[in-house]
């Protein structure tokens, strides 16, 4: 049986506090009554923990064949990514209409709550989440950068729990959240129609690449080498509780269900 938990991903079970809150960064505005009345109705499910014991959740909508996973805060710094991924949630719980017959999509909003709590890119490890996948290009670090791979491909539970849905799931189109780059990054040339179909509502960018490389990234892994259909949605640049919050959740609301609800072998015959 399920381990289905009607409890609010946001409050960190060691401590008690609210993972919205961490000390000099109380200035985003986020307080446990507010988020703990918000979104404490949706049912979710614990699929495993961070490095430090963090829950993580997941919660899906529909019923049918094809499948979207949805990811948001692989990057803890990315704050509004998080709250991005619960305010779909609770869109797609409130209005399960909004969701077509024979579509299914699982919703991760928030798969780095170390990184989040700590106000870092990385989790509790130093790994970025996003270069820690099992690719033919993992550990070859950039020209200029230096990224933290981890010590093996999916090392970090976080990881782990991405590959686990994707075998339990075999998704049919995958969507993640990123920022402040404010594009759609196709992730390989299957994704490219997914980002055109984004692109018509959202009005952004249409990027196959985002201008540096990203070895042993998530896009990388399932976008390009296993070929799923996929889209990094680069969000602007804005906290979780700003003006400029609303203003990207109001353009990308209906660019999310389109994903959701397109048919794919017709979306690439408009091409």
């Amino acid at each position: 049986m399920r381990n289905v938990l009607l409890l609010l991903p946001f409050v960190a079970l060691l401590g008690g506090c609210s993972i919205f809150h961490r000390g000099p960064r109380a200035e985003d505005g986020m307080t446990d009554r507010h988020y703990n009345k918000q979104f404490a109705h949706i049912p979710w499910e614990e699929i495993g923990r961070s490095v430090e014991g963090r829950p993580i959740y997941k919660t899906e909508f529909g019923e049918g064949e094809d499948v979207t996973l949805f990811f948001s805060c692989f990057h803890g710094a990315e704050r509004a990514t998080a709250r991005f991924g619960f305010e779909f949630a609770d869109l797609l719980h409130k209005n399960p209409d909004l969701i077509a017959p024979g579509k299914k999509v699982v919703v991760v909003p928030l798969l780095n709550p170390d990184g989040f709590v700590r106000g870092t890119r990385n989790n509790a490890n130093d790994t970025d989440l996003n270069r820690n996948y099992p690719t033919s290009n993992w550990g070859q670090q950039p020209e200029g950068r230096t990224v933290d791979f981890g010590a093996t491909p999916a090392s970090e539970p976080e990881s782990r729990i991405v590959l686990k849905l994707m075998a339990d799931h075999q998704p049919d189109k995958i969507l993640t959240i990123h920022q402040p780059l404010k594009c759609n990054n196709n992730d390989g040339p299957n994704g490219l129609a997914l980002a055109e179909l984004m692109a018509e509502y959202n009005g952004y960018e249409v990027k196959p690449y985002i201008g540096y490389p990203t070895p042993g990234s998530y896009g990388t892994y399932a976008g390009i080498e296993l070929g799923i259909p996929m889209v990094t949605l680069e969000l602007p640049p804005g906290g979780p509780n700003s003006a400029e919050f609303d203003v990207f959740w109001g353009e990308n609301r209906d660019a999310l269900l389109a994903v959701v609800n397109c048919d794919l072998a017709e979306l690439s015959a408009r091409d």
